[in-house]
């Protein structure tokens, strides 16, 4: 009787220990998650700003968001050959932690001051 209740405490013992580490995982995860979405919707932002031309925007700009403190941004542009197109390259950066997370946009816009 004893033997079978040391037996059934190391097992819930063993079951609680995984089921806690899954669920920090899980947490780290949506935490991850999290930073990229806002990563993403910042990015998604800066480059409505640059096409919209509300905001001149130099080649080589970087800061952070108002918003978002602990996001910081790279914006690069360089002229394409033909039809008014710019390359953007968009850099996301923050801190996960100690670790440093990253997201990066290159993509081609239209240039609306370079066809006027």
């Amino acid at each position: 009787m004893l033997i079978e209740v040391l037996v059934t405490c190391g097992v819930l013992t063993f079951g609680l220990i995984y089921t806690s580490r899954a669920f920090m995982n899980c947490l780290q995860a949506m935490a991850q998650v999290e930073n990229y979405t806002t990563a993403l919707s910042l990015a998604e932002e800066k480059l409505w700003e640059w096409e919209t031309g509300n905001k001149k925007t130099q080649s080589g700009e970087n800061g952070t968001f108002s918003a978002h403190p602990g996001f910081n941004y790279e914006l690069k542009t360089t002229a394409a050959d033909a039809l008014s197109l710019k390359e953007i390259n968009l850099g996301i950066s923050w801190k996960e932690g100690r670790r440093k997370g990253n997201f990066e946009i290159n993509s081609y816009l239209f240039d609306k001051n370079e066809s006027e």
